[in-house]
């Protein structure tokens, strides 16, 4: 794990993307959120 992922992390980031990214990497990063996010809602309302 490099020196900024590993600050990020501990920091509490929920995903962390270096530039140049790899389109896929980015989608599959901003599927796991948005899925994460319906989850909390979804657990929020109930």
């Amino acid at each position: 794990m490099d020196k900024h992922r590993e600050q990020a992390t501990r920091a509490g980031v929920d995903a962390y993307v270096t530039k140049p990214y790899v389109d896929i990497e980015l989608m599959r990063q901003m599927r796991a959120l948005i899925d994460a996010g319906s989850t909390a809602l979804t657990t929020a309302a109930a």
